[in-house]
């Protein structure tokens, strides 16, 4: 599913970035990804309960199923994450947490 904004995905109308991180998103979330990330484990008491077995114990959908507007809304911040304003975001995070992002050429650091 896309975003909020396609059009900013289309050939000489976007930012590399955005098409970039659009496209993993959508190969990423064929797996169900949002339905992994919406769900917590269970406790013993819970797990007859429980609409999901996980390779890792018994899990459970805490806010319901995931939703068209949930997927929308998960790939236009992932998509927004490449834009300039979501870019020096996603650096200044990264930053904070110690690393950088450094722009690679031809498969090697500039």
């Amino acid at each position: 599913m896309e975003g909020l904004h396609p059009y900013r995905l289309k050939p000489n109308a976007g930012n590399p970035r955005e098409v970039v991180l659009a496209k993993l998103w959508k190969e990423e979330s064929k797996a169900n990804l949002l339905e992994h990330l919406f769900t917590v484990p269970c406790s013993e008491d819970d797990k007859d309960k429980s609409r999901h077995s996980h390779q890792f114990g018994w899990y459970k959908t805490p806010l319901g199923d995931v939703q068209d507007r949930d997927r929308i809304v998960a790939a236009t911040i992932v998509q927004w994450l490449g834009s300039p304003v979501g870019f020096s975001f996603l650096n200044e995070a990264i930053k904070k947490c110690g690393y950088r992002i450094v722009p690679i050429e031809n498969g090697r650091h500039k």
